[in-house]
């Protein structure tokens, strides 16, 4: 089972990245031009079209509160490992972030496609049921990484330099925000733009999420030493990759199974693996831009991505098994 999960949802991400990673050892790739590609075309209008096709249902506040409370425990499980390490100041707020905001765009996204694309979530017909619904939770999951990375991801990385106003600015900078904002709007006026001229431009640009943002992915890892099996960056990898879904698999039991609220499996199931997904590349970015501890940074981006092949797939067996569809 888990070696059939690593072949039909790992290796494909792999796959990509390594592309990435050669072609970049290869021809030097501009990754500041392939960073803009991702954040101001591709991953808004993947936002924007899947906002706008969203169907809300009972369980869409549910996902959101979850959300907030697995960000919340979270947070205070990394305030814990800061005092047992005792950091400084701004290398806690490194840490902080790496463990807090996930890659749920670069990798979050494409492996929730690739999981709901395969076996055991086809149907007879070899159809995919499950993975419009899994792609919903995921944009939730997504739009409420990217505001919380982009406002207190700066905040954090800044030593809290950062006013409450600036954090404020930072997030209204975002074009990905906008994107939610207008398909938000346009879902809920019940207004049909599909047959304009722009709507197979979004669907391609959409398309190109997954490749481009794999691809990406493999460019920046060519560049990051592999020199990650240090006491903090292990520690970081911990709480990213087993403290960070192991704190939602509690929220989700609470949940369902304490408090009796319907959730529908294949929600839990996408909750419980975006958890698990390894740190955001943009904590790195953010840690540059605030010029603190970039090296420490990257150094867990790269150990989460690589140890996350070894926990993934552990964690999707496990979530087939406890929210069985």
């Amino acid at each position: 089972m888990i070696l059939h999960i690593f072949m039909t949802t790992i290796m494909p991400i792999l796959v990509m990245a390594v592309a990435g990673f050669v072609l970049d050892r290869q021809f030097q790739m501009d990754l500041d031009t392939l960073s803009k590609i991702n954040f101001y075309i591709v991953c808004p209008a993947f936002l924007f079209i899947n906002t706008y096709q969203y169907r809300f249902s009972d369980s869409t506040l549910d996902l959101v509160n979850l959300n907030i409370v697995i960000f919340v425990l979270t947070l205070i499980g990394a305030l814990v490992l800061e005092r047992l390490l005792r950091m400084t100041p701004e290398r806690a707020g490194i840490l902080r972030n790496s463990i807090l905001f996930n890659n749920c765009g670069n990798i979050g996204v494409p492996l929730i496609i690739f999981i709901y694309s395969n076996t055991p979530y086809l149907d007879v017909a070899g159809s995919t049921p499950w993975l419009q619904a899994a792609i919903a939770v995921q944009i939730i999951v997504f739009a409420f990484q990217n505001i919380v990375t982009n406002s207190f991801g700066f905040y954090f990385a800044g030593k809290g330099q950062l006013s409450s106003r600036d954090a404020v600015k930072l997030v209204f900078s975002m074009p990905i925000i906008y994107a939610v904002i207008l398909g938000l709007g346009l879902n809920q006026a019940n207004i049909d733009i599909t047959h304009l001229f722009i709507w197979p431009a979004l669907e391609n640009f959409s398309n190109a999420l997954v490749m481009i943002a794999l691809f990406t992915l493999g460019v920046q890892l060519s560049r990051t030493p592999f020199q990650f099996f240090k006491r903090d960056v292990l520690v970081a990898s911990f709480g990213r990759l087993v403290m960070g879904p192991g704190i939602a698999l509690v929220c989700l039991w609470i949940y369902m199974s304490v408090l009796g609220y319907d959730l529908p499996a294949v929600s839990a199931q996408v909750m419980f693996i975006s958890a698990a997904v390894p740190s955001g590349v943009n904590t790195a970015l953010i840690a540059a831009a605030m010029h603190n501890n970039a090296d420490f940074a990257t150094q867990i981006v790269v150990a989460t991505t690589v140890l996350s092949a070894i926990t993934l797939p552990g964690v999707i067996m496990l979530a087939n098994i406890l929210y069985a569809i």
